[in-house]
This record gives C-alpha cells, sequence and structure tokens, in this order.
C-alpha cells in the first residue's frame, strides 16, 4: 500500500511510520505533499515533498494522511476537501500498540509509540494520540481530536469532536469534554468542560528563591 503525508511540520510522525515500514513490508511511504511552494524538492529525514496538496488529484490510487495539527479547524477542512476529492486515508498505528479490544475510526488515525489504550476505548477517525498516553476504559475520542504526549484520560470519559488535549493533561474518571474544546499543558480536568471552551490548571508560579553562594 503507498502512501503519502500532508504537511512537513510534524516531524513527530516519522519514527511511527519508519516502525511501520519495518514491520509490514507491503507499505511504501512514497513522500510529503505541501502547498508551500518554497518546500518543494526539499527532503524531510530522506523523503521528498513530492508536490502541493492538489498532487494527489493525479494520483487517487495512493492513500494520504493528514498531519496537519496546528489548526484543529484547518485539519478538519484539508480533511472534508480531500474526501470530497474521493481520496482514501490510511491509519497509522504504531505496531506495538494493541487495538485487539478497542474500537478504531476506519481512517486518519495517528497513534505513536507507547500509547496504551484500555479494552471498550473508542477513537475517532482522524485523531491523533500522541506518545506516552493512555487512554482508559470505555472512553470516547471524538473525530478529529488531538491528544498531547504524556497525557491520562481515565475511564469512561467522553471527548468531543475537534478537541485539543495539551501536554500532560489528566482527565478524571467520567467527565465529558464538549466539541472543539482546549486543555493547556499538565491541566487537571476534575469536571465537565462545555463546547468550544479553553481550560487550563494554574501555571507554575515562584514560591521561594535561594540566594545562598555554592562553597
Amino acid at each position: 500500500m503507498k502512501f503519502v503525508v500532508l504537511g512537513i511540520g510534524f516531524p513527530d510522525i516519522i519514527q511511527t511510520i519508519d516502525d511501520l515500514l519495518q514491520e509490514d513490508k507491503g507499505l511504501e511511504f512514497l513522500g510529503f505533499l505541501d502547498d508551500d511552494k518554497k518546500k518543494r524538492n526539499f527532503f524531510l529525514f530522506g523523503y521528498k515533498v513530492l508536490g502541493g496538496l492538489n498532487w494527489i488529484e493525479d494520483n487517487k490510487d495512493i492513500k494520504v494522511f493528514n498531519s496537519i495539527a496546528r489548526n484543529l479547524k484547518t485539519r478538519d477542512l484539508i480533511n472534508k476537501k480531500m474526501t470530497k476529492k474521493k481520496v482514501s486515508f490510511i491509519n497509522l498505528i504504531h505496531p506495538t500498540i494493541n487495538t485487539k479490544f478497542s474500537e478504531l475510526g476506519k481512517e486518519g488515525i495517528l497513534i505513536n509509540k507507547n500509547v496504551y489504550l484500555e479494552s471498550t476505548s473508542k477513537i475517532g477517525a482522524h485523531s491523533m494520540i500522541l506518545q506516552g498516553s493512555s487512554i482508559g476504559h470505555d472512553c470516547s475520542i471524538g473525530e478529529n481530536t488531538f491528544i498531547g504526549p504524556g497525557s491520562n484520560i481515565l475511564g469512561n470519559v467522553e471527548i468531543g469532536k475537534n478537541c485539543l488535549i495539551g501536554s500532560g493533561t489528566t482527565i478524571y474518571p467520567g467527565v465529558k469534554i464538549g466539541n472543539n474544546s482546549v486543555t493547556g499543558i499538565n491541566s487537571i480536568i476534575l469536571s465537565d468542560v462545555g463546547d468550544s471552551q479553553t481550560v487550563s490548571s494554574p501555571p507554575s508560579r515562584k514560591i521561594f528563591s535561594t540566594n545562598s553562594k555554592s562553597i
């Protein structure tokens, strides 16, 4: 199966791709697509930027993965444009991930190394779960949602569509996160979050300082 990646601004993806290629000899990664003309013929980790996103119009037999994640609205818009063009998406699931007891969307999912999926968890299409995160039992992750590294989503949590869960976030059991919502880095979420809300735990602050000189 041949595939390309949309966007070059997310280098985290390359290790998962490399590990997949070593595991599955039927996969063939062709390179990247990016609309920035300055990046044409640019090489990233040895793989070429083949052209802009329109390149896929002449290569519809090639599957794609959308790695554009800095703005989830833009990501969602691109996914919809590709779907209208009848482009097929690929799931990129690190070969060490046990998905046997989980339910995954049909397309566009990225799950990096060292992610733990507990039984009966559900992951929506086009969602991205980065390294070191855990998804508890009976959790539901909506479509096009980004889970940052080292996040802990405890049991029975429901996260809506187009959400950004900041790195290191912990979400307590049974909490519901509405669509289009954001949690800040290292947040601890104890109660429900409504649609289109941004929440964050207090940032680090200086408590005291010592001016003692080393001897």
